[in-house]
């Protein structure tokens, strides 16, 4: 298949692609929300997106997507019509389309048939997007261990509030933590320089730091963007 060129849309850094560009394989994970309209939407909690994984398709027919058991869209009505809205991140660009519901399987599993995507858009997801967190993490220096917790988060730094003197800036430190990762747990440990820091206003004797990493690996960087990803689809508040 030849893959086409983007071309600007109508929308401040949005770019349209087509589906070659995308390279979505089997296996890769998408976040799906039924329309405000659906059945499915109205039965759900809240608006937050959904993960499926996809099983297959057919050039310009149909898309394949398997809902987990534990998805909670596998226990309200999807039908044929529905509208749906997908996500999905390749490690660099968040692209978005708009399918339909064509049909439901549900045995041996519930799977389902969704109309070929043929309008995409898509933006870069730069190294400098910057969430809100509050992730527990052990910070190592001279051979020492400190409980601290990370309260922003990027590809290529961090905040992170301690109770223990790192140093000054331009010192070096080892920051170890744990994400979820589309229910995957990825553990990290990096080596990070002190760029600035500064006191705590909210509570005495808290120290604030902000870090960058240095000598990430290209998949640390990847497994740090699908988070940061994930964390922004599910709530958008989070963006610095």
């Amino acid at each position: 298949m030849t893959q086409s060129n983007p071309s600007e849309s109508n929308e401040i850094n949005i770019l349209k692609y087509d589906f070659n560009d995308i390279k979505l394989k089997v296996g890769d994970k998408l976040q799906i929300k039924p329309s405000a309209m659906t059945k499915a939407q109205c039965c759900l909690k809240n608006s937050d997106y959904c993960s499926a994984t996809v099983i297959g398709y057919v050039s310009d027919k149909t898309l394949l997507v398997y809902l987990p058991k534990v998805d909670p869209l596998v226990g309200y009505p999807l039908l044929s019509g529905d509208q749906i809205f997908v996500r999905f991140f390749n490690g660099q660009n968040l692209f978005s389309f708009k399918v339909f519901v064509e049909q439901v399987i549900n045995l041996p599993f519930k799977y389902i048939h969704l109309s070929f995507p043929t309008q995409i858009h898509g933006q870069v997801i730069r190294n400098s997007v910057r969430i809100k967190a509050n992730i527990e993490a052990k910070v190592t220096v001279n051979h020492e261990t400190f409980p601290a917790t990370i309260t922003n988060l990027s590809s290529t730094g961090a905040e992170i509030q301690i109770r223990a003197d790192l140093g000054e800036p331009g010192s070096t430190l080892n920051l170890s933590f744990d994400v979820n990762i589309h229910e995957k747990i990825a553990t990290f440990s990096v080596s990070a320089i002190i760029k600035r820091f500064s006191l705590s206003k909210n509570e005495i004797g808290q120290l604030i730091y902000g870090i960058k990493f240095i000598e990430l690996m290209p998949e640390q960087t990847q497994m740090l963007l699908s988070y940061i990803y994930q964390e922004l689809v599910y709530d958008n508040g989070k963006i610095i």
